[in-house]
């Protein structure tokens, strides 16, 4: 994903076409992020199991997470990035007064959106497969 990010901000020396299958070559890996965070809480949840200071309650980090999902979605109308996405605008205009840490920030937690929105979504779906099942 790094690789495709560095791709991603060299507009002017790898053109149009690879910025944009890039882009959406990372959108599709966010998805498939999302549907394997499971295994990514599963793995950091085993070491904390040992140091009982870390341990949070079960909705503490379920709670951050839609957090950060709800400043994502926020980011993502604020910026109009539909459009962008859709090619409805060609041009991105970009604030060079913001903070670099800001707009960290704000592109994590779009991307923090997308993930949050996968694990949920299949976690959803695997919910009415299973009830479906029985």
């Amino acid at each position: 994903m790094t690789i495709l990010l560095l791709v991603q901000m060299a507009f002017q020396v790898t053109g149009q076409e690879a910025h944009e299958w890039t882009g959406a070559g990372m959108f599709v890996l966010f998805l498939i992020l999302g549907l394997h965070w499971g295994m990514v809480i599963t793995m950091f949840q085993k070491p904390m199991k040992r140091t009982p200071i870390l341990t949070l309650p079960a909705p503490v980090p379920m709670c951050i997470a839609i957090a950060i999902a709800v400043y994502g979605a926020w980011n993502f109308y604020k910026m109009n990035i539909l459009s962008y996405m859709f090619l409805r605008s060609q041009f991105a205009f970009f604030d060079f007064e913001k903070n670099a840490l800001a707009v960290f920030a704000e592109n994590t937690a779009m991307m923090g959106l997308w993930i949050c929105a996968a694990y949920y979504a299949a976690k959803f779906l695997k919910k009415i497969h299973t009830t479906k099942n029985l």
